[in-house]
This record gives C-alpha cells, structure tokens and sequence, in this order.
C-alpha cells in the first residue's frame, strides 16, 4: 500500500525550482515552481503537480521554448499586444497580468492580448496577482479542439475549445476568484476520475454513438468533452476563440489544432481599476453586497481556497504516492537528478 506525500510549501516549491533548473535561470525556475505549488496549496490538484510531467516534456520536445522572452508589438493608452514565441505559458501570462496592471493603473481599464503562448496551467494564479493590486481580473485562453459542438454529428472530431476562462474581483481578507471552463468538467479534473476508475458524477461528454456519458477514460482520450448548457456553451466558445484570436493577432482553434500538442495558443488579459470609479467607497460597497449574499446563503467562487490553505499550512500539501512518482519519472527521463 501506497502512502502520500507530506510537503511544506517551502520544500515543495524548492524541490521543483531544483527539478526546473536545468531548464531555467534561477529566478524563473522559483517563479515556474510557485505557480505549481500555488495551486496544489490552494487545493486545485488538477492544475498543480498533475501538469508538471506534460510542462517537461513539452519543453524537450521543443513544444516550449525556455530562453525565448515574450515581446511587446504594440502599446497604445490601454491596450497592448504581446508575442509570447512560444516561450513558457506560465511565464508569458504573468508578464501579460502586470502589464495589465500597469497599464490599468493610469487609464483605468486596460486590455492586452497574448498571441504565440503555451498552457497557462492554473488561470487563477493570474486573477489573484491582479486582484490583489486593487485590479479586476477578466481573461481568458483559447485552446486546441477538445470540445464536441452541441448537435456534431456521432462519431465526429471535437471542433471547439473549452477556452478557460476567470473572472476576480479584489476583497478583503481575500479576492472573489470564478476559475472555470467551458467544458462541464476540465480535463484535468475528468483525468482524476479516470485514474481513479471512477465514472464522472454527472454526464460530461460524449461516447462513440453521440450520447452523453460518464466515462472518464473515454471522454479522455477522445477529447469528447460536452459544453456547460450545452448550445449556450458551444456559442460562448465560439466567441471566446474568435476574441482570444482577434485581440491577440494569434491563431484560432482550428489553427492551434492543426500542431501536435497545444502551442501557440491566444489569451486575453483585462484589468479594471475599480478605485478610479469607486474611491475610498468600493470595498464597503462590495462587502455590503456580500452581506447580501451571505444572507441568502449563497457562497462565492473561491471560498474554499482560503480554508484549503489554512489546512495544507497546518498540517502539509499532500501530495499522492502516483502524482509524486509521475514527477519523478519526468526529471529522471531527461536525466535531472531526483
């Protein structure tokens, strides 16, 4: 029998940091293997340690270029667009979230489009950076066709992304965070239920003859995944790929999907100074309106993150015996000592 893994946040993050440096100049290997340890401290699993093996081998297939820096094309008040040349998602995106800041700081709402860019791995790493300056936080990534259209024909490709997407607001004690996906479940989260030979809790795809189903392995592997509300789903996926490609200046779906993997990917980052509008008066505006939902009995997106950290402060990240030696194997295939 197996036993997971005990992690504080500072072994963990080091212990990646040392895995990245062969890759990696120091500080962006620390700041690569933050982002990781975020999001298992958060609780996200699915976009935490479970990415690490596929981030390795993008990178020496040279899907992931290490040394290439994300440039600036064009600059105007607002608005800015970025070439990420196929350099590390993650890395991209952060530059994209401060130059959003910034750029919100003094124009009061600010977009910036990334083109030729790679998975970002957990988006949410990049709303609570923006939220945390006093910024609201819109973005959103297109994605390679793992999406089945509501009405496809059975049998038929994927042709749409599920085109992550978040959305934050800054509070107090901490940001209101929705980090979700245009498929019912991600794909990070149906490969858990697979590899725990578990169907999914309620339909979230399609098998072979068109139908609904919970099968994990299958809508895995096939890339079969069903939009959330279905038709409304598959048009707001629609929409979010046209945007991604057409703020950017990048590739579309059908473009991302024509590579092996999923590179060249296009992202939006909006941020919303919401103190140029508000003042002084906006966090007990919007603490007010918590109240409000508080008294309905309604929870916001993100509640959970702030008890997962407590916990997994207290008492360590636990991280599975498998997950663990995913990584391992990862770092040794490429010859990293473990």
């Amino acid at each position: 029998m197996t036993h997971d893994l005990k992690f504080s946040y500072a072994q963990l993050s080091t212990t990646l940091a040392n895995y990245l440096a062969p890759y990696f100049d120091k500080h962006k290997a620390q700041q690569l293997a933050a982002i990781f340890t975020e999001a298992e401290f958060d609780g996200i699993t699915t976009h935490g340690l479970k990415r690490f093996p596929r981030f390795i081998e993008e990178i020496e297939k040279n899907m992931v270029n290490t040394q290439n820096q994300p440039s600036i094309e064009f600059q105007s008040a607002g608005w800015m667009l970025i070439n990420g040349k196929q350099g590390p998602g993650p890395l991209s995106a952060a530059f994209a979230t401060e130059q959003a800041v910034t750029l919100a700081e003094s124009s009061g709402i600010a977009l910036v489009g990334l083109k030729n860019t790679n998975h970002w791995l957990r988006p949410g790493h990049y709303a609570k950076t923006a939220a945390q300056q006093g910024c609201a936080f819109i973005s959103w990534t297109n994605t390679l066709a793992n999406l089945k259209a509501h009405g496809s024909e059975a049998g038929s490709a994927a042709s749409l992304g599920n085109n992550p997407l978040v959305i934050a607001l800054p509070a107090s004690p901490d940001p209101i965070i929705l980090d979700t996906a245009l498929s019912q479940f991600s794909y990070g989260k149906i490969q858990h239920y697979m590899e725990n030979n578990e169907p999914l809790p309620v339909p979230g795809g399609y098998d072979k003859e068109g139908d609904l189903s919970t099968d994990a392995e299958s809508i895995f592997n096939n890339l079969s995944a069903s939009a959330i509300g279905w038709w409304k789903g598959s048009g707001l996926s629609i929409m979010l790929d046209l945007l991604a490609a057409m703020l950017s200046g990048g590739q579309s779906v059908n473009e991302i999907s024509k590579n092996p993997g999923e590179q060249n990917v296009s992202q939006v980052f909006i941020a919303i100074k919401l103190e140029k509008l508000w003042g002084d008066a906006y966090h007990d505006r919007l603490a007010e309106l918590q109240s409000q939902m508080r008294a309905s009995g309604l929870h916001w997106p993100g509640q959970s993150l702030a008890r997962n950290r407590k916990h997994h402060d207290e008492n360590g990240i636990s991280v599975a015996a498998s997950t663990w030696q995913a990584v391992l194997n990862a770092v040794h295939d490429t010859g990293t000592p473990a």
